[in-house]
């Protein structure tokens, strides 16, 4: 019989599933379905589409297609790099006399949701408390001699993007930077870093110098 063989790269950890079949082909294209929510056999006389949903990091899947008659020639197989939302795989079987036959599978990949650090850089000082995704607000102390600093925040995810890395002027006694993280799904998470510039203040004199006489007491 004909079938599609597809598998992603979870299948190993799902190699427990009980699913009874004679045909190894229809049973790994069975067991990505389930995983994926969509128990459908595969059924050579139904061309699809065949729908497998799968999580934000699965970036590729396998597609081997087996022809029913050797002879027959197959296109569209392979490994197959899938992005963000519906991605169509068309496999094309062609009999020896030329007959065509297209079978069609939808992958939908979902978006990433991740908008969280993993960690922020800084030129000078140190973050307090340490960093830790889940928690937004910071403070950084650094000497009154520092008048400019650098902060960077690395994301969890490749797929997300930040806004507000950069050097900053350090003019006030506190400044506070926002770090907007903003995932594929448009999910945001803002971290502020408040940066205190250690000024010392005081309303005494240092020394007091006066010629031609001596200071009482």
């Amino acid at each position: 019989e004909q079938a599609i063989m597809i598998a992603s790269n979870e299948i190993s950890q799902y190699q427990d599933k009980k699913i009874h079949t004679h045909n190894p082909a229809t049973t790994v294209f069975r067991l990505v379905s389930l995983l994926k929510g969509k128990d459908k056999e595969f059924n050579k006389q139904n061309t699809g589409p065949y729908i497998i949903n799968v999580d934000s990091h699965v970036n590729s899947i396998n597609v081997n297609a087996i022809p029913d008659v050797n002879s027959a020639t197959v296109t569209g197989d392979g490994n197959i790099k899938l992005t963000t939302g519906k991605n169509l795989i068309s496999v094309n079987v062609v009999s020896e006399s030329g007959e065509l036959r297209t079978y069609s599978i939808i992958v939908n990949k979902a978006a990433d949701t991740d908008s969280t650090l993993k960690d922020i850089l800084l030129s000078d000082g140190d973050l307090d408390p340490e960093f830790d995704p889940a928690i937004l607000d910071y403070e950084v102390v650094v000497p009154e001699e520092v008048e400019n600093i650098t902060v960077t925040g690395i994301t969890n995810s490749s797929n997300a993007t930040i806004k507000g890395n950069g050097s900053y002027d350090i003019v006030e006694k506190e400044t506070i930077i926002p770090l907007t993280v903003t995932a594929e799904d448009g999910n945001v998470t803002i971290y502020n870093v408040k940066v205190i510039r250690n000024i010392e203040t005081s309303s005494k004199l240092k020394n007091l110098i006066v010629k031609n006489g001596e200071l009482y007491p």
